[in-house]
């Protein structure tokens, strides 16, 4: 858990095929080219600026249930549209019109025709003003549900968000951290977009490119239901999933004992222990002063995970190489990798290690990489006899180096891998 962290990836510029944001400065949209003429050829205005704000709550619905959500803004008419991440961006699946008022409207979005995914509402001013408000929100299709299934870390995202004015870390809240957030309020980072475009918007825009059908569930979903992942066979996480209430965590490990499977694509897991009141409004984490890690109260996260988180280094978009081993493991079959060989900058802006000493017997490292003095790094997989098995790469990057920027190319190897992964485990 990084307080800096924040304030390091907000400074960065870090989206791609769809937007370029920088922090303090302007972002240009590039539309789908199945979007509507023009929608996207807008440039918005920084990331904090209050022109628009707007959430959806609850941000995750079945196929069917209406999506609510909620508009405040200083301009009386907006354009809106829903689009789903998809193989070519975000591809848009309906258009809408909001009429504000003084204080937050509520626009109901009907669902019964969006297909199953990620999807990010796009908010603009209808006279065409330089803003753009995005808001995250996913579709599952709980009657026909898909063998994978993929987490967006929504309790991580709002445990860094700042908006009204502080966060859960004291590098953005002016009156100090605080101990509970609510998860009903817009998103500060990136046109309220939030951590979407750090990992999430990769994963979704490539599986939909490799033909992988999924399902997307936030925080929430895997909070309040043990049914959630019924089903399933493989559970995706791909990216920075810190932040997990103890329901959220019982019900992964019970999908596991019972032999699903699971592929954490990020680092810094299951980190942090916190809850939700009643409705899921409000996110809190335990007082100052008493333990707030799983690994703290007898939970370490490497007991479901093979290894568990060990540091923050590196400014984003820098980091150290992937260094191979068991490359005889399926998970190399295809990469033309020898143990030894490297893969130049995956590892980064945090990692997670393996134990040295009392590590399972059961945990296969797939790379061994000295970050740092004292610092180092492992990928792992880990199969316990009777159970499933569990896929940790220990880097924040690799869904960036699914699909590609100038700061992360597109790597082959990382992309084989990946599908080693779904094809063995889904």
């Amino acid at each position: 858990m990084n307080g800096g962290m924040g304030r390091r990836l907000s400074r960065r510029t870090l989206l791609t095929g769809v937007a370029a944001a920088t922090f303090g400065g302007a972002s240009r949209v590039t539309r789908s080219r199945q979007g509507l003429d023009r929608f996207w050829e807008v440039t918005s205005s920084p990331a904090a600026d209050p022109a628009i704000e707007a959430y959806a709550f609850p941000a995750s619905v079945s196929r069917g249930q209406p999506l609510h959500l909620h508009v405040a803004s200083r301009y009386r008419r907006l354009s809106g549209l829903a689009a789903r991440v998809g193989r070519t961006g975000l591809e848009p699946a309906q258009v809408f019109d909001v009429t504000t008022s003084g204080s937050m409207t509520s626009v109901k979005i009907e669902t019964g025709m969006f297909a199953a995914g990620l999807y990010l509402v796009a908010l603009r001013p209808a006279d065409g003003s330089d803003h753009v408000r995005f808001v995250p929100v996913t579709v599952r299709d709980d009657r026909n549900p898909a063998s994978v299934i993929v987490h967006i870390p929504t309790a991580t995202y709002q445990a860094y968000n700042a908006w009204g004015g502080a966060s859960l870390y004291d590098f953005d809240s002016p009156g100090g951290a605080a101990e509970h957030v609510g998860m009903d309020r817009p998103y500060d980072a990136f046109d309220g977009a939030g951590f979407c475009f750090y990992g999430d918007y990769q994963m979704a825009s490539w599986l939909d490119a490799e033909g992988v059908r999924a399902d997307f569930i936030m925080s929430n979903d895997l909070h309040v239901s043990p049914s959630a992942l019924r089903g399933r066979t493989l559970f995706v996480s791909a990216f920075h999933d810190e932040y997990w209430s103890q329901e959220m965590r019982n019900n992964l490990h019970r999908f596991i004992g019972s032999g699903g499977n699971a592929a954490f694509l990020g680092a810094n897991n299951i980190y942090a222990r916190i809850t939700f009141d009643a409705d899921g409004r409000t996110l809190s984490t335990a007082p100052k002063g008493t333990p707030r890690r799983f690994r703290d109260l007898g939970q370490p996260e490497d007991e479901l995970l093979g290894s568990w988180y060990d540091a923050y280094r590196f400014p984003y978009g820098s980091g150290a190489a992937w260094e191979a081993r068991n490359t005889n493991h399926w998970i190399y079959n295809g990469t033309g990798m020898n143990d030894g060989d490297r893969i130049d900058g995956l590892i980064g802006y945090e990692w997670d290690h393996a134990r040295t000493e009392n590590r399972s017997p059961h945990v296969t490292l797939l790379s061994e990489t000295q970050v740092a003095p004292g610092r180092r790094h492992n990928g792992v997989v880990f199969n316990v006899p009777g159970r499933g098995t569990v896929v940790n790469v220990g880097t924040t990057y690799w869904p960036r180096f699914l699909t590609g920027t100038g700061t992360f190319p597109t790597d082959q190897r990382v992309i084989t891998m990946t599908r080693n992964i779904l094809t063995n485990l889904s």
